[in-house]
């Protein structure tokens, strides 16, 4: 079974891991690993850390670390740790890009809320990977982290708002309309399924 811990964590402690895949092959130091990630996803970590500023950091999501040569590796949360950091002291960003854009981001957010973070320790690297597989290889048959389906997102949107888009209902409609007709409904079905967002599509061309 898998052994682990849970504590608050100053993100002043945690580090960047190098060997984060997200980054690739030969970076060796966190400098090198906060440049690749805002290299790849800068934009991504900028929206997050708007997002933390806006809302504080989620309290589903729990930091992945472990401890090595004294230092407390982030396995899991590596865009979280940076966003945060950069919000924290802009002046750790890579260039004088990057640093103004956190520096007015950091205009808006009480740091103190962002100080520390709520990890789970394990014992060893390799403990943790069947828990990041889950997180970012697929649906694991079930067993892992599923994304939704556009369906899906549009659905959450209706409970939310109530805002409903002709295009998506006249999925529905066809459903409604052709339920004697066993074989068109799972056709249907299929399609809405598969392809749910080409209805936006053919609604512009009209």
């Amino acid at each position: 079974m898998f052994q682990y811990s849970v504590s608050r964590r100053k993100i002043s402690r945690l580090h960047l891991d190098v060997l984060n895949p997200r980054v690739g092959r030969g970076v060796t130091t966190e400098g090198e690993v906060a440049e690749k990630l805002l290299q790849i996803y800068g934009d991504k970590i900028l929206n997050l850390a708007r997002d933390i500023a806006k809302n504080g950091l989620s309290p589903l999501d729990q930091w992945g670390v472990v401890e090595e040569g004294n230092r407390i590796i982030v396995l899991e949360g590596n865009r979280r740790l940076l966003a945060c950091r950069l919000l924290l002291d802009p002046s750790k960003a890579p260039s004088e890009s990057w640093k103004s854009r956190f520096e007015r981001i950091k205009l808006e957010i009480p740091t103190e809320e962002i100080e520390s973070v709520t990890c789970v320790k394990a014992e060893r690297r390799s403990e943790m990977q069947h828990w990041i597989n889950l997180r970012h290889q697929g649906g694991s048959k079930g067993a892992g982290t599923s994304p939704w389906t556009p369906e899906m997102k549009y659905l959450d949107m209706v409970n939310q708002s109530g805002k409903k888009e002709a295009w998506a209902e006249f999925w529905y409609w066809l459903d409604e309309q052709y339920q004697d007709d066993t074989e068109l409904r799972q056709t249907i079905l299929g399609a809405r399924n598969n392809q749910f967002t080409l209805m936006e599509r053919l609604f512009d061309w009209y």
